[in-house]
């Protein structure tokens, strides 16, 4: 059922739909559960949704996070992954450029994407050793980032202590790729075509055209992603036309709380325009 919803006193419009969801037992046979509710909304005003028992976000991070708190009832995807067998507690989620083709599944694979699960890459995730040893946020290993084939190296350590690697974390309430101040230069530097401009945001020509690849995980488990272009020039996020070229929001910014700033450990390699 999928209705459109407008609550003035709270200035909210949004979309909502309510489902029963029914994943299958061990045994094969449907385990009913449900009703939930989702709702896209543009704002919410005094809605208390972390004490209403309705979390505002679709229930995918772990329980320290969760706006549902523990005492009041489960996340979305705890209470779903309860009633499915160890190896098939996962979820995938895949969104689409297009108006059609995004998907997401719990506990089985789309086929659109994998039909087994050796066919998927692997990677730790790391808990938070200042909190009890539980899991806080989805942080796997940064092995290394390139730009058409050269590494950028060294990145900034990690602040989550002992860690032998950079920590990516994995969010997708971030639209953006966010790293330390000193990093990211180095990344926009090395690309080349780039420039700050005054609110310190990074800019790069529209036309200017390069290969980023993310590599994730260790100790053997390493695997590389592409970065699609369009990602990198952000033309959605904004253009700005001047006697110097036409300039996109770039997709890597700048955020020092995300890492430590170790400006002696760079230095830039002769191949790449980092001066």
């Amino acid at each position: 059922m999928k209705s459109r919803l407008k609550l003035s006193r709270w200035g909210i419009t949004a979309f909502l739909r309510k489902y029963s969801v029914s994943p299958r037992s061990p045994t094969r046979k449907p385990i009913n559960r449900g009703p939930y509710c989702t709702a896209l909304a543009n704002r919410t005003i005094g809605l208390y949704l972390s004490s209403s028992g309705h979390s505002g976000i679709l229930g995918l991070a772990f329980d320290s996070q969760a706006s549902i708190q523990l005492t009041t009832g489960q996340p979305l995807i705890k209470s779903l992954a309860s009633h499915l067998p160890e190896e098939s507690r996962y979820f995938a989620v895949g969104l689409s450029r297009f108006g059609s083709g995004s998907s997401f599944t719990i506990g089985e694979l789309d086929p659109a994407y994998a039909n087994f699960t050796e066919e998927l890459n692997w990677s730790d995730v790391y808990v938070n050793p200042g909190n009890g040893q539980v899991y806080d946020y989805w942080k796997v290993p940064l092995a290394g980032i390139s730009i058409n084939g050269t590494f950028l190296k060294p990145l900034s350590e990690s602040k989550v202590a002992d860690s032998p690697t950079p920590i990516a974390v994995l969010d997708t309430g971030t639209t953006l790729m966010l790293g330390p101040a000193i990093d990211v230069q180095y990344f926009w530097k090395t690309v080349g075509g780039s420039r700050q401009n005054s609110a310190g945001q990074w800019q790069v020509l529209c036309n200017r055209g390069v290969v980023v690849k993310v590599m994730l995980g260790r100790n053997g488990t390493e695997s590389e992603y592409v970065i699609h272009p369009i990602d990198v020039n952000w033309m959605d996020g904004g253009k700005q036309e001047d006697a110097s070229g036409r300039w996109c929001m770039g997709g890597v910014q700048a955020n020092d709380n995300v890492g430590v700033l170790r400006p002696e450990h760079h230095t830039c390699p002769k191949e790449t325009q980092c001066r």
